[in-house]
């Protein structure tokens, strides 16, 4: 799951959390979305800290404008 999709300021609204047995699933917090190590890492703790879980997908993607083939001919 993706930590900068799980809405954790706002308790009253809706949100993917409220969807997944945890009894059931472990969740898998990723670092998807960052850019540099700095990030990666503040993003994996934090994905710790909102779901309980040891476990963390480490993930840092590229440049922007390389990340993506260009569909333009």
């Amino acid at each position: 799951m993706a930590v900068r999709r799980v809405n954790l300021t706002d308790r009253s609204k809706e949100s993917l959390l409220d969807f997944i047995d945890l009894k059931r699933f472990t969740l898998l917090p990723n670092t998807a979305g960052c850019y540099n190590a700095e990030e990666a890492i503040r993003t994996a703790r934090l994905g710790r800290e909102a779901t309980g879980s040891p476990l963390v997908k480490l993930e840092v993607i590229g440049d922007e404008k390389t990340l993506y083939p260009t569909t333009r001919g």
